[in-house]
């Protein structure tokens, strides 16, 4: 059968008709199929975090001191450094601070020159420096500690600084505080948009902490007044952070 023109061009223009709405079709339909899983594949999930804080009063003390001691020979210096060392100790044990709550945390010895123009440094002696960390288990004690040290020949304090012996209770207190506030962030932020949580699925917990002690380095004791100082503790914060995650 003999097609006219007119006809072969109208059978034509048809098949790409149907072509490009195929191709449309397709097009479309794969386009609804990336969307139905990019929405089923979304977490519906809220992330944040969350502190909890508990105060206790401080029950132990931690005193630092130095013990520094100068002489024209190195053997000497040391020697000295050890009998004003020996008294300390001594001192502290009649206020029933057993040797256990006693150590050195640095032992050193230096040399010691004189610096004159245009000459080359002079060796004139040695210097020993001893740092002894106390820890003082009855708080009314700590002034005298510090009093009875520095009588002894204790020449520097290091550090003073309070906490609590044993925390463990305290930190779960704060922490059981820290997941309710975060839940309660969660609750808040999702409310305001017509949502609400419905679990935590997963935490993460930093350790609970005491804030930095106060430190006083490198102060010289040698004319300290002769009466024990008094000195405040506060209070010890011990808190806890957590970070949380809740689905919605």
């Amino acid at each position: 059968m003999c097609l006219s023109k007119n006809m072969k061009i109208g059978i034509i223009s048809l098949v790409i008709v149907f072509i490009a709405g195929f191709a449309s079709f397709s097009y479309a339909s794969s386009g609804e199929n990336e969307k139905a899983l990019f929405v089923t594949g979304m977490k519906r999930e809220v992330y944040v975090s969350g502190t909890g804080s508990v105060q206790l009063e401080p029950d132990t003390a931690y005193l630092q001191i130095g013990i520094v001691a100068e002489h024209e020979q190195a053997q000497e210096a040391q020697a000295k450094n050890a009998e004003i060392s020996k008294k300390v100790v001594q001192a502290l044990e009649t206020l029933g601070i057993e040797k256990k709550d006693i150590r050195t945390m640095h032992y050193g010895i230096q040399p010691m020159y004189k610096y004159q123009e245009n000459r080359q440094p002079e060796l004139i002696g040695y210097q020993t420096t001893q740092n002894l960390s106390i820890t003082i288990r009855q708080m009314e004690k700590l002034g005298s500690a510090l009093d009875l040290s520095v009588k002894a020949g204790a020449n520097r304090v290091n550090q003073i600084s309070f906490g609590v012996f044993d925390s463990r209770e305290a930190q779960m207190q704060a922490l059981e505080l820290a997941v309710k506030d975060a839940r309660k962030r969660a609750e808040v932020a999702l409310n305001a948009d017509g949502e609400s949580a419905l679990k935590m699925i997963q935490l993460n917990i930093s350790s609970g902490s005491n804030p930095p002690p106060t430190p006083a380095y490198g102060r010289d004791m040698g004319k300290a007044e002769n009466s024990a100082p008094e000195l405040m503790p506060g209070q010890t914060d011990i808190t806890v952070t957590v970070q949380a995650v809740f689905t919605f």
